[in-house]
Order: C-alpha cells, then structure tokens, then sequence
C-alpha cells in the first residue's frame, strides 16, 4: 500500500514539476533573476525602512537593488521578442526609460534615509511597488492561459 502511495506521489511529482518549472521561466533569464533579486531586497527594505537604526542595512538593501536595475537595462524582456521588428527598439527604449525611473526612485530614498527621514523614505520605497506594478503590466510577458 504505502509503495503504491509512494509511485503514485513520484508519477505525480513527474508531471507536474516540468509544469511549475515552465511558469516560472521568467526566473530562468537573466533578466529574470536580477528582477527576483530586486523582489527579495524589497521585501527585506519593506521591513527595515521604517527602523533608523537599520538605516545601513536599508542602504545597502537600496544599493544593491540600484545595481541589480542597472545590470538588467541593456538586456531585453521576454515580451519584446513578441513584438514586430519595428516597435522592438521602442519598446525597449520604454524598458530602460522604465528602470531609469526605478533607479532615479531608489536614489531619492537613499537621500531621505542619509537625511535621517525614514518617513520620506518609507514613502519613496512604496512608490517603487508601483512604479513595479506599472511596469511589469507593460514589460512582462504574460504567463500563459490556466497558469497561476
């Protein structure tokens, strides 16, 4: 009985993890895994930004965030592929416009945090959420139909 359980959870694992690996492709590019490490940076910033004490580590968090949009600048979106030849460099003029404006954003919460307003900081760092928002809907392919 429990081999049976067994087989059958393994024959299940087999079909389903090329499945959950397919959606995830976004992760599988370059691109893909800078914007990932952004996402983890974020979620860390989201929780110390309010925190004086831990202005350094907000900095640094902000820092390497800057780093990681700037590496992803000159690479191209999986979208773009999508697009006929002759919208594809405007659209990716758009993309690093899009990231310019990231890293223009995260300058100016390094600024508050330096100037001791973790308030302003605070508010500045929500503001990247959007403008993530804003430019994932138009930079990001789409996952496909029935996908999570």
């Amino acid at each position: 009985m429990k081999i049976r359980l067994l087989a059958s959870a393994l024959l299940a694992l087999a079909v389903i993890a090329p499945v959950m690996h397919a959606q995830d492709s976004d992760k599988d590019t370059e691109l893909g895994k800078h914007m990932e490490k952004i996402g983890k940076d974020y979620k860390k910033l989201r929780a110390s930004i309010n925190d004086a004490t831990q202005n350094d580590a907000s900095i640094a968090l902000l820092t390497d965030m800057k780093s990681e949009a700037t590496a992803g600048m000159e690479l191209k979106p999986e979208k773009e592929a999508d697009l006929p030849a002759d919208q594809q460099a405007d659209f990716q003029a758009k993309f690093q416009a899009g990231l310019k404006e990231f890293t223009d954003t995260i300058d100016k919460a390094v600024a508050s945090l330096k100037a001791g307003d973790n308030a302003g900081a605070a508010k500045t760092v929500m503001s990247l959420g959007a403008l993530e928002r804003k430019d994932h809907k138009q930079f990001k392919k789409p996952k496909p139909e029935g996908s999570n």
